[in-house]
């Protein structure tokens, strides 16, 4: 009971940042659907902005063997443990996997703070940083409220896995 209504609160606080937050950021990109992603069917497309300017999309993206679409923010302890693991798995898999790391903090800032402390190449190939101010992409798309979360997208772009928490990559 006491996980439940430690749950509960834990949504109800996310929802009043994010109600929040919506008055503070800037407008979205573009539009969202509000759509999930589903193992074993292929991921929802969305745009993306990296933290040096790119527009890009899902369905854009070169043709990699696997993607992973990362959740972190700069206040989590725990995807600062894992990252260097995560970015270690994307090196050594020669160009064959992209990574798009997505910030879900409410502000830049954070983030940018995070990285710097990571020591993260921000230039690291197959490597797209990208803040998602208005929460279109973990929230609206994925539905993503707890980070460190993956989802794990084969070269069809459907989606092969999901890990919630830390993964050992």
């Amino acid at each position: 009971m006491a996980k439940l209504i430690a749950f509960l609160a834990a949504i109800a606080l996310l929802a009043g940042v994010f109600i929040y937050d919506s008055r503070l950021t800037p407008a979205p990109m573009e539009a969202q659907e509000n759509v999930r992603a589903v193992k074993g069917q292929k991921a929802p497309d969305f745009n993306f902005r990296t933290m040096d300017g790119k527009t890009m999309s899902l369905s854009a993206l070169p043709g990699y063997d696997e993607v992973l679409i990362h959740f972190w923010a700069g206040w989590c302890g725990v995807c600062f443990e894992e990252f260097p693991s995560l970015l270690n798995y994307v090196g050594r898999q020669n160009g064959k996997t992209a990574l798009i790391a997505i910030a879900i903090d409410d502000t830049l800032p954070p983030a940018k703070a995070f990285l710097k402390r990571l020591g993260a190449d921000m230039d690291q190939e197959n490597v797209y940083w990208t803040w998602d101010s208005d929460k279109s992409i973990s929230l609206k798309t994925f539905g993503t409220v707890a980070v460190p979360e993956t989802i794990v997208l084969n070269r069809d772009l459907v989606m092969a896995d999901k890990y919630t928490g830390p993964h050992e990559w």
